[in-house]
């Protein structure tokens, strides 16, 4: 009786610690045990976030052949100056949201409220650096693992069956995570170095942050929820920017092709 009542115990306090590693621990080691997750599972988890993304826009992508191609020429020249591969697919969801997130697996957007904002090709570039950092560094599966890193731990364990609700999990945990001021300041350092690359400033970033962030009308739907300005992101803006030396990242028609793409769409 003693020796069942032993093993019971043992049992427990073994079930107790698997629980709190699981539970607690992974999600507090998220940033050590990113680097180790397959890019095939980075890539799986993003692709089932990019399903829960677009079913939350009922607009639809913004898609005509010529903002397409405008928006690839873009995205090629700035993933061309990352200095490493950068595997990133840059969408457009038609709502009038100013914002832009990236999701696990290289999936960026930016939507059309976020564009219609922007002064100049420049802004939107500076922007869209920014995401390409939270990609570089795996920001999203970094955040799907803190919030959803419980499941996805008991699927990669169990297998495939546990292993398609667990990446789904995750999928819906980086869609609602939000970035440490830690993530947003590196990811502002990537986007100034990038387009330090390219020959272009990095102030009208600067400038289309302040500007989103003062104006009334955006402020409950703001860019600056999910990436809170801060002086201090200003001034590392401000600190690391160079002038522009080199050529404009897009022609005025590429510019026009690209703000005139959601035309039509519904929000």
């Amino acid at each position: 009786q003693e020796r069942v009542w032993r093993l019971a115990g043992t049992a427990i306090v073994a079930a107790c610690g698997l629980a709190a590693l699981v539970w607690f621990a992974i999600p507090a080691l998220a940033d050590r045990i990113a680097p180790f997750v397959p890019e095939s599972l980075d890539k799986r988890i993003g692709q089932v976030a990019d399903k829960e993304a677009r079913a939350q826009f009922p607009g639809g992508a913004c898609s005509t052949p010529e903002g397409d191609a405008a928006l690839g020429r873009l995205a090629s020249r700035l993933k061309d100056a990352a200095g490493a591969p950068l595997d990133v697919r840059v969408s457009v969801l038609s709502s009038f949201i100013p914002n832009a997130f990236a999701l696990p697996g290289g999936q960026v957007y930016m939507l059309r409220g976020l564009i219609e904002s922007a002064r100049s090709p420049d802004e939107i570039a500076g922007v869209l650096a920014h995401e390409f950092g939270h990609v570089a560094h795996r920001d999203g599966l970094r955040a799907a693992i803190k919030q959803g890193g419980a499941a996805l731990a008991l699927g990669l364990v169990f297998g495939d069956m546990f292993g398609v609700a667990a990446i789904a999990t995750a999928a819906r945990a980086s869609l609602s995570a939000a970035y440490s001021r830690e993530d947003e300041l590196q990811a502002d350092d990537f986007a100034v170095a990038l387009l330090a690359r390219v020959g272009r400033s990095a102030r009208p970033l600067g400038e289309f942050l302040t500007r989103v962030s003062a104006d009334d009308r955006l402020k409950a739907f703001a860019f600056l929820l999910d990436h809170p300005l801060s002086a201090a992101r200003l001034a590392r803006i401000a600190r690391d920017d160079a002038p522009a030396t080199g050529a404009p990242l897009m022609l005025e028609d590429d510019w026009r092709a690209l703000r005139s793409s959601c035309d039509g769409r519904r929000n």
